[in-house]
């Protein structure tokens, strides 16, 4: 009788190794492709210290503070909106989270490694009864807020509290 003490030892080091690569990041995203539930983002909004952005394509509400409206469909050509620091933290909120994960990939392929959705989007957000604000005259696309680490004009209106650098 043989025993299959080689493929046993073959796969014990497959099995080793993927586990360091997921460990390191290598062939990964790791953690850096993470999310937060409605309840972290609202712990989060206490002290903001993080870019906050809505990637709906047309607007639907808005979670308050947030500080840009930028469509997922635009992330990759829209960096410039993007705070400059590739480690600042950002989160993405959508409708449900799909098209947030879908920026979320956007900005990782880019090099930024703090970027978080918003797990279940403003759905779950609204199912926590946590508030959403829906303007009469909504901000047109991409509407940047102002931030020191980003480029970019702060719009008219900016709910920011910035003078407007628009022409």
């Amino acid at each position: 009788m043989r025993r299959p003490w080689g493929a046993l030892l073959i796969a014990a080091g497959v099995v080793s190794l993927l586990a360091a690569a997921s460990a390191h990041g290598q062939g990964t995203r790791g953690d850096s492709a993470r999310t937060v539930t409605p309840a972290e983002l609202a712990q989060m909004l206490k002290s903001k210290d993080f870019f906050l952005v809505n990637v709906l394509p047309a607007y639907e509400g808005e979670i308050p503070q947030t500080d840009a409206f930028i469509s997922y469909l635009d992330t990759a050509a829209r960096l410039d909106l993007y705070p400059t620091v590739k480690s600042s933290a950002i989160v993405l909120y959508c409708r449900t989270g799909r098209s947030a994960a879908l920026a979320q990939r956007d900005l990782l392929d880019a090099g930024y490694t703090d970027v978080r959705v918003l797990a279940g989007g403003l759905q779950a957000w609204e199912q926590e009864a946590r508030p959403v604000l829906r303007r009469s005259s909504p901000p047109a696309l991409p509407y940047p807020a102002a931030s020191g680490d980003r480029a970019g004009p702060v719009p008219e209106g900016c709910p920011c509290g910035l003078p407007s650098t628009e022409p």
